[in-house]
């Protein structure tokens, strides 16, 4: 992978909007997805295949996710001879699952489907070497845990899949000889000092020893959630290993109610701000922990929920 082949974009959803607006769908093709996916990228595939007339196919994965093989056979499951591309996270948002993209890709590239990956949750959250996993197209947020500012998002896409990417805005980038980055990156007044800091976090997270950081964060993350699962008699969704969930893990509790209700008492009794997500009839409270989360913040959770939610 070269400079060439990687963009800045605002944001993860950005960088997968100019796929979607770029990629040349026809009537009968069809976009393979998951029921995991962030919901605002779900109205962006179905905004362009409605206006394509292709055809984007939710294909549903059964919860526990337990190996690597039984999740790509459960999205085969939605492959036809029609299908062209397959989009999927990298890591889930509502589920908060680290998603087998490798051996996806692999399975992908001998059938001749396009992949095409949101990592908006993926850069400095787990080890990210997209030549290795073979992805053709990727998004990442660099704001959320790499800790770089707001704004700061790439786009990568494999040289040979780089011709057909345009942009959301044509501007100087399109002058004569122009190229997948001039595109996406040249496009009038812009404030790229979001953008410029992106190595400054790096440098931090490589200077205070990420990769330990990130280890005690899960381990204290796994902990938790034994805990709570153990509190609540509930079967996870997910084994319990880094392959699955790292800093971030959507933890089954018991049904909440009114769960912006149940939100607005955690934030006005107990000080705590969390996302209670769900998928199916499951529920659950996503928890994440930056090198910055106390276990002072992770008691005040586990004893909020514990009063909040016991029978």
């Amino acid at each position: 992978m070269g400079p060439d082949d990687l963009s800045f974009v605002v944001n993860a959803t950005s960088g997968i909007n100019v796929i979607a607006r770029s990629l040349p769908l026809a009537v009968g093709d069809e976009l393979l997805s998951t029921d995991l996916e962030y919901g605002a990228l779900d109205l962006t595939w179905h905004h362009i295949c409605g206006k394509s007339g292709a055809r984007c196919v939710c294909q549903p994965i059964p919860l526990p996710v337990t190996t690597a093989e039984a999740f790509v056979d459960a999205l085969w499951a939605g492959v036809t001879e029609r299908t062209v591309a397959i989009f999927l996270s990298h890591v889930t948002s509502a589920t908060a699952l680290i998603l087998p993209i490798a051996e996806v890709c692999r399975r992908a590239r001998e059938a001749g489907i396009l992949t095409i990956f949101d990592g908006a949750h993926a850069p400095g959250q787990i080890d990210l070497d997209l030549k290795a996993l073979g992805v053709d197209i990727y998004a990442g947020n660099c704001h959320k845990w790499l800790c770089a500012p707001k704004g700061t998002a790439f786009l990568y896409v494999r040289p040979e899949q780089q011709e057909w990417v345009e942009s959301l805005t044509v501007s100087w980038g399109w002058k004569p000889g122009h190229t997948f980055v001039s595109r996406n990156q040249q496009q009038g007044t812009r404030d790229v000092s979001a953008w410029l800091a992106t190595g400054a976090a790096i440098d931090f997270q490589t200077m205070h020893r990420w990769p330990e950081v990130r280890a005690a964060c899960h381990a204290r993350l796994g902990a938790l959630r034994t805990r709570l699962l153990d509190r609540f008699g509930l079967e996870p969704i997910q084994p319990d290993t880094p392959e699955w969930y790292s800093q971030m893990a959507s933890i089954p509790i018991p049904p909440p109610g009114d769960r912006a209700a149940f939100e607005r008492r955690l934030f006005i009794d107990h000080g705590i701000e969390v996302p209670l997500t769900a998928h199916g009839d499951r529920h659950f409270v996503r928890v994440s922990v930056q090198g910055y989360t106390t276990d002072a913040d992770l008691d005040a959770l586990e004893k909020a929920l514990v009063a909040e939610l016991a029978s």
